[in-house]
């Protein structure tokens, strides 16, 4: 393989082997009460109804 033909081999591979490593630092498991994550600098959490809700 030549040189540049690595080069734009590695981009994406890079790019792949980060999304891959960063999915692992998220979860989707909602906690007891039901929130996601807990709210910043003792912001009350306030539901947002809608007529679609």
């Amino acid at each position: 393989m030549t040189r540049r033909g690595r080069k734009h081999l590695l981009k994406p591979l890079a790019l792949v082997l980060a999304s891959v490593a960063l999915a692992g630092c998220i979860h989707t498991d909602p906690d007891a009460s039901g929130r996601y994550t807990s709210p910043i600098g003792g912001a009350p959490v306030i539901t947002n109804e809608t007529p679609y809700s």
